[in-house]
C-alpha cells in the first residue's frame, strides 16, 4: 500500500527539528502492535514525513497463509488482548506463543486507518503467491 502525506507545510517537533523524510517503509510493523496503538504509530509516521512524502506498507493480509496456520486458541478479540473472538471466521488478531502479536488486515480497514490520520491512498495491491 502506498499512501501520501497531504501536509503542505513542513512539520516541526517539540525540539524544532524539521521532518523531511521522503519515504517511510513499514514492513510487518503495524500488525505487530496492539490495535489501540496503530493510529498513534501512523500519526508519528505522518508527522515525520516531508510534505507529499510517502508511507509504504508491507504487512499481513486477511486469509494470508500465516493467518491460516494459527490455531483458534491463539485468536484474540480486536478490542482487547484478553477476550477471545466470538467466532473463528471473524478473527484477525492473534498472539504467537512467544507473546508477539499479529493482526491481519483487509485493504479497506488498512486504508481507513491510514486515512484517519491524514494520508491519502495512492495505491493498494494484494500479492498472491502460489507454490
Amino acid at each position: 500500500m502506498i499512501l501520501q502525506c497531504l501536509s503542505y507545510y513542513p512539520c516541526f517537533d517539540e525540539n524544532g527539528w524539521l521532518h523531511t523524510l521522503c519515504q517511510i517503509l513499514l514492513i510487518f510493523t503495524l500488525s505487530a502492535v496492539p490495535p489501540v496503538d496503530m493510529k498513534s504509530l501512523l500519526e508519528a509516521a505522518y508527522n515525520a514525513l516531508a510534505p507529499e512524502g510517502h508511507l509504504l506498507i508491507r504487512d499481513y493480509g486477511l486469509y494470508d497463509m500465516a493467518m491460516l496456520r494459527f490455531p483458534y486458541a491463539q485468536c484474540l478479540d480486536d478490542r482487547s488482548q484478553i477476550s477471545r473472538c466470538p467466532d473463528a471466521g471473524g478473527c484477525q488478531y492473534f498472539m504467537r506463543k512467544d507473546g508477539t502479536l499479529s493482526y491481519f488486515f483487509d485493504l479497506v480497514t488498512l486504508a481507513t486507518l491510514c486515512e484517519s490520520v491524514g494520508f491519502t491512498t495512492v495505491s493498494t495491491k494484494v500479492s498472491l503467491l502460489f507454490a
